[in-house]
């Protein structure tokens, strides 16, 4: 039985290829993901309520607790895991926060958000971090 013999140049190329697939089929995963996000908030939106995007700006290091942050001191009975309908999303590419839920909601999370963009300056003047300021914000 003669074993096949591969040159360098075949075997980079197989090695291109499956890197290739690899590739798109993480990408796929990430949209799907997002697709199906999207979807379920249009879902909610259609329950008398409507979705927002709000442009985080500043960097989180940690979007579950920044979610955490803004349903614990905006109305936090009328979030969905709470007995609400209300939810939220955060998607890091663009620093955003998708919001679904009534108006009184977005005016609430868009204030919450300029307080944070406030204290993050500040914090950037005195030295400090995310987690030094989080404590004073986390409060309503």
């Amino acid at each position: 039985m003669k074993l096949s013999r591969f040159s360098l140049r075949e075997l980079f190329l197989l090695v291109a290829l499956v890197a290739m697939g690899c590739g798109w089929w993480v990408e796929r995963q990430r949209t799907a993901g997002f697709q199906s996000e999207v979807s379920r908030l249009k879902v909610l939106a259609r329950q008398e309520t409507f979705t927002q995007g709000h442009v985080v700006p500043f960097a989180v290091g940690n979007p579950a607790r920044l979610i955490q942050m803004i349903q614990s001191a905006n109305s936090p009975e009328e979030w969905i895991g709470r007995g609400g309908t209300a939810c939220m999303s955060y998607f890091p590419r663009t620093q955003s926060l998708l919001v679904s839920g009534d108006g009184r909601i977005q005016v609430k999370v868009a204030d919450y958000l300029q307080k944070l963009e406030h204290f993050d300056k500040k914090a950037k003047q005195y030295g400090q971090s995310w987690a030094d300021y989080e404590k004073l914000v986390s409060t309503p």
